[in-house]
């Protein structure tokens, strides 16, 4: 807290926090070091002291609609539910791409795909497309609510907002054309 307190005095206005999930079981899978509980106290500390918090959110392969649901909750629990939410991707080299190997819809040759927003782990619950359509879902029902356009445009101004908005389209634009794809699955 401190050192945050710190840096706040010397400018911060943001960080991106990766808490990956907000269920114990999955931080415990992906070797994270910290809980859930440790997370919300971090992110509530941030939002006391007048930090956005961007959460980094790792979509697991076994979510469901009511997955979806509960991180769309868990998220405007918070005051600024700033998000990035993408589907988990085993990266090479890992205890969890090991153990997933097997699962994997496409192999490393299709690198252009491996970029943390394409589905890499075949879902068990939904189909690729639906995990997309639900991601986008959950982005705006969380960070794209009006709430937050207003506190980005008062806290960054205009021209921030407005670079920010674009950004929103594009990965937008990225997270449609994934939801038509989806059936479309690279081998």
């Amino acid at each position: 807290p401190e050192t945050m307190l710190m840096l706040k005095a010397a400018g911060l206005h943001a960080v991106f926090m990766g808490i990956e999930s907000f269920k114990q079981y999955e931080l415990l899978v992906l070797n994270k070091k910290a809980s859930v509980e440790e997370n919300i106290s971090a992110i509530k500390f941030l939002e006391a002291n007048d930090i956005l918090c961007y959460c980094g959110i790792m979509v697991g392969h076994d979510w469901e609609r009511s997955d979806f649901n509960n991180l769309i909750k868990h998220l405007n629990g918070f005051k600024y539910p700033m998000s990035n939410i993408q589907p988990v991707t085993p990266i090479p080299g890992t205890p969890y791409y090991e153990t997933r190997q097997h699962e994997l819809l496409f192999g490393l040759e299709k690198c252009e795909l491996w970029d943390m927003a394409h589905v890499i782990i075949k879902p068990t619950k939904m189909s690729a497309s639906r995990v997309y359509y639900n991601i986008l879902r959950a982005y705006t029902l969380t960070s794209l609510k009006p709430k937050m356009h207003l506190i980005v445009l008062r806290k960054y101004g205009l021209k921030a907002y407005l670079r920010t908005l674009k950004g929103v389209v594009h990965i937008s634009l990225q997270y449609w054309k994934m939801i038509l794809a989806g059936s479309q699955v690279p081998r």
